[in-house]
Order: C-alpha cells, then sequence, then structure tokens
C-alpha cells in the first residue's frame, strides 16, 4: 500500500511530522481513524488518548503490531468499530470477550506476588480461548489455531505444575 502512494516502508513520511502539512495518504489515513474509532467525540478532532484506556503516552514508538504488547492491540480492537466486522461478540458492550481477556491479562500482570493459582492461570486461559474460538473470523485464522494449540497444551501441565509446585512446598517445610 505505501509503495502505491510512493512512500517507502523503510522511509517515514518526511512531511507528516505536522499535523497541518500532513500528505495525502497519511491525511487519509487518520481520516479512518478518527471516523472509526469508537469513542470519538465531534467536538474533538479525533481520539485521544483521554477516553481510551490506553496509556498517556499511547503507543507512538511502537511501528508494528508486532512490537506492540497485548494491552495495545486489544485496545485497538475494542476502541475500532470496524474490528466488530471481526467478532460475533458486540464489542460497544461493556463485556464482551475482548474487554474480559483485558482484564484478565491486566490482572495478571499487575498481581502483587510470583505465585499465581491454579484457577486464576486457568480463567486467564479460558479468556483468550473465547477470544480465539470467536467464529466471526479468528476461528479459522491459522495463527489464532495455533494460539488455541499452543494454549490447550499449556493448561494440560498446569495441574502437573501446580502439584509439583505443592510437593516442592511440602519438601521445603518438613
Amino acid at each position: 500500500m505505501l509503495a502505491k502512494h510512493g512512500i517507502l516502508e523503510t522511509k517515514k513520511c518526511r512531511c507528516c511530522s505536522d499535523f497541518s502539512k500532513q500528505c495525502r495518504l497519511c491525511s487519509e489515513i487518520g481520516n479512518c481513524i478518527w471516523y472509526y474509532h469508537r469513542f470519538k467525540q465531534t467536538h474533538l478532532k479525533g481520539p485521544s488518548w483521554r477516553n481510551t484506556d490506553m496509556p498517556p503516552t499511547g503507543y507512538k514508538n511502537k511501528p508494528s503490531a508486532d512490537k506492540t504488547d497485548f494491552s495495545g492491540i486489544i485496545s485497538a480492537l475494542i476502541n475500532c468499530t470496524w474490528m466488530q466486522n471481526y467478532f460475533t461478540d458486540d464489542l460497544s458492550l461493556n463485556t464482551n470477550i475482548c474487554m474480559e481477556a483485558r482484564e484478565e491479562v491486566n490482572a495478571l500482570r499487575h498481581i502483587h506476588g510470583t505465585n499465581i493459582d491454579e484457577g486464576e492461570m486457568i480463567s486467564l486461559f479460558n479468556s483468550l480461548l473465547t477470544l480465539l474460538n470467536d467464529p466471526a473470523y479468528l476461528n479459522s485464522f491459522k495463527p489464532a489455531d495455533e494460539a488455541r494449540t499452543y494454549l490447550t497444551q499449556v493448561m494440560s501441565v498446569i495441574p502437573q505444575i501446580t502439584l509439583k509446585n505443592q510437593e516442592l512446598i511440602n519438601y521445603m517445610v518438613f
């Protein structure tokens, strides 16, 4: 797409660092982001970090999805109304499969220790599997299928890990 518009993928658009001097392509991309943003307000010039549950600094130093963490990806899915086409669950609701997965991941990321019990881990994996099993698109998407396979394999060893940890704790205590 970039090459089609005369922009090399390895280069940044020079004029677009100044919002008032954007090229046509960057301007169109900005308009699409604003148009499809779930939380836009007409009196604003577009979405802002204040109304998106995204970090205040955003992800401006993350040039692609593969350089972005789960929170950034899932927030983009939630905030973009166009992404509703790829989910059967209604992403405009406060409780949906994307929000549940984000909450589970955030709970794990903000845990106050190094221990997580088996139930919490299974809950996290189940929320991710629910997301990956959504029949609208992800259920038949090859990378999602590979992630499902991996999560299922990890889930199968959780009881063994829990048992080994308990055996180790019992050995150390007695």
